[in-house]
């Protein structure tokens, strides 16, 4: 049985430090050099992706990719949706409340 030496402290700060440039290149250029390697398919994605609203676990949340289905509430069940068609004046006479 083979025994295998311990992780030296230099070779140790050299692997981090290795990481942590590239994850600096992949802060400061948002990813695009590692993706243009990967597929140009993916940065056409990700550049041209806008934000949508998602559910995940019955709660909305945003995601910032643009690649998850965008939720869209049923018909009928917007909270302004019965009023929506009414004018100001005629909104004000059924609500005089508001």
């Amino acid at each position: 049985m083979r025994r295998e030496e311990p992780i030296k402290r230099r070779d140790f700060l050299s692997k981090v430090a290795i990481v942590f440039a590239g994850a600096a290149v992949v802060w400061i250029d948002g990813g695009r050099t590692l993706l243009r390697a990967v597929s140009p398919a993916l940065v056409e994605l990700s550049c041209n992706s806008t934000p949508v609203v998602s559910i995940h676990m019955d709660r909305p949340y945003l995601d910032a990719t643009g690649r998850a289905v965008p939720y869209y509430a049923p018909i009928g069940m917007r909270s302004g949706e019965p009023v929506a068609h009414l004018t100001e004046e005629a909104f004000r006479s059924q609500l005089c409340f508001v």
